[in-house]
């Protein structure tokens, strides 16, 4: 399981998630999921701006711990791939006469 330090770079540097939010210009909602481990995918620029502003490698904002299950478990879809096709609302289409 992959586990997140941001918490304790913020705290080295006593910074709060707004304050990291206007200097990375990444959401302080996005920044908060990092650090509570509630991020499912992470966008390469999102750690480049971190290990940029938090004078870190990614290593200082990630830590791996062993965990034995870890690949069974799968998420739940969430988000537009869970539902590629979003379901029609409203009126039906009407059909045109046959000419």
């Amino acid at each position: 399981m992959i586990k997140s330090t941001l918490k304790i770079r913020m705290a080295e540097r006593d910074l709060t998630f707004k304050a990291l939010a206007q200097q990375t210009r990444i959401t302080p909602r996005t920044l908060s999921n990092l650090a509570n481990n509630k991020v499912l995918k992470l966008d390469v620029t999102v750690l480049a701006r971190l290990c940029q502003v938090l004078g870190c490698q990614v290593g200082g904002l990630l830590h791996w711990l062993p965990d034995g299950d870890e690949l069974l478990k799968k998420p739940k879809p969430r988000g537009i791939a869970a539902n590629p096709r979003p379901r029609r609302t409203g009126r039906p289409r009407r059909s045109r006469p046959p000419q």
